[in-house]
């Protein structure tokens, strides 16, 4: 059996191909098409896993070198945005309000979530900048929760976060920034 036919069965045994499967069992087969091309292929372990890293990333989207201000990799979105903006042709979630000049954003930079991760949403807190040329910036996943507000003491305009350093930071919706939170016994 070789290793095409070892994964095929895990497919079937984790029930892919099943009608009452995600997507009606058409995963299993779209798995194994993938798994017989790569199959074919004959690569050795170094690189199969160089190949496999690759195809990752092509197949979500990523860019394999920096975006840079050259204006042929932007296409003009001012009139659907009604504004000066122009969007990447690489990454069509990063966007420059001046063409030419050395920063992009991008408007997947933070997802956050109000339900301790089941889903996520975006907002204009969203944007993160980046330096041209450059890489998007990785997408950060904020979680956050309501608590009472220590300046206005309503539960309903603040939440906190705790950040990728694991400091614990809150904002008011009144105060408009983020402030650490001294985690004093008041608060708790």
């Amino acid at each position: 059996m070789t290793g095409t036919d070892t994964a095929v069965e895990e497919l079937k045994r984790a029930g892919f191909y099943d009608k009452d499967s995600a997507y009606e069992g058409m995963l299993g087969p779209a798995v194994e098409e993938l798994l017989r091309t790569f199959g074919k292929q004959g690569h050795s372990g170094m690189s199969a896993a160089t190949v496999l890293v690759l195809f990752d990333k092509v197949a979500k989207g990523d860019v394999l070198s920096p975006i840079t201000s050259d204006p042929s990799e932007w296409t003009d979105v001012a009139e659907q945005s009604g504004r000066t903006l122009w969007q990447s042709r690489r990454c069509p979630y990063v966007f420059t309000d001046n063409l030419g000049e050395d920063t992009a954003y991008s408007i997947e930079g933070k997802v956050f979530s109000d339900d301790n991760g089941e889903t996520y949403f975006q907002s204009k807190e969203s944007r993160v900048n980046f330096d041209l040329p450059g890489y998007p910036p990785e997408k950060e996943y904020v979680i956050y929760d309501l608590e009472v507000c220590r300046d206005c003491k309503s539960d309903e305009s603040t939440y906190y976060v705790t950040d990728s350093d694991d400091k614990k930071m809150y904002r008011c919706i009144h105060m408009k920034a983020w402030h650490e939170d001294d985690l004093n016994e008041e608060r708790k």
